[in-house]
């Protein structure tokens, strides 16, 4: 065989260039994950599959083109340095809230890394929504935080109560004559203490 002769099976035939392709449309295009490709230089989305024009709400040809500061609510320079972080493989997860063409903005994880392709270094990002989720995710909280607040609005009743009844019983003491001279003395110092044990837990309450 002349060895200037190229068989279907060396590397970079057209057949291994049309697998390559076919890989390519197979991980990429062919997929339901929200898919980028980024200049970390510039910002510019150099190439986004079909899930990510439905998730944002652009055509494939704008997005191409568009800067991900049009899609991302951080400021310029912001973008400027995670883009830079995940090119040099310094964070490989981001937490970004992202603007549809409609104007709303949903909150999204994005796992993104460094690849070669087509001679340019681009960074690869797979973007996925994750607001439903933040928004459960809150509404448990708060639910948890209501929930402690309740526990200690509960404890802080039934300390309350038996402060009051302290008072109330040295008072009604008081009231009927059971207690004169220094035992109505001793009574009055008691409501005092308890009054003051009372003010004491309702600013631990405020607090």
């Amino acid at each position: 065989m002349d060895p200037g002769t190229r068989t279907g099976d060396e590397p970079g035939s057209v057949d291994e260039i049309g697998e390559v392709g076919e890989f390519y449309a197979a991980v990429f295009e062919a997929n339901s994950a929200v898919k980028l490709l980024i200049d970390p230089s510039s910002g510019v989305i150099v190439d986004a599959n079909g899930a990510a024009a439905r998730f944002y709400g652009y055509s494939k040809a704008e997005l191409v083109g568009m800067r991900v500061g049009t899609i991302n609510v951080l400021p310029e320079e912001r973008i400027r340095a995670e883009l830079a972080a995940a090119q040099a493989q310094q964070r490989s997860y981001f937490r970004f809230r992202h603007r549809l063409a409609s104007g709303e903005v949903r909150d999204v994880e994005v796992h993104s890394g460094p690849v070669r392709w087509r001679e340019r270094d681009l960074l690869f990002s797979i973007v996925i929504d994750v607001t439903e989720r933040y928004r459960l995710e809150d509404r448990l909280a708060r639910a948890q935080r209501v929930s402690a607040l309740g526990r200690v609005a509960g404890g802080v009743a039934h300390d309350f109560n038996n402060l009051l009844t302290v008072i109330m019983s040295f008072a009604e003491a008081i009231e009927s004559g059971k207690r004169s001279g220094e035992g109505a003395r001793e009574a009055a110092g008691q409501i005092v203490s308890a009054a003051r044990r009372a003010g004491e837990l309702t600013q631990r309450l405020l607090s």
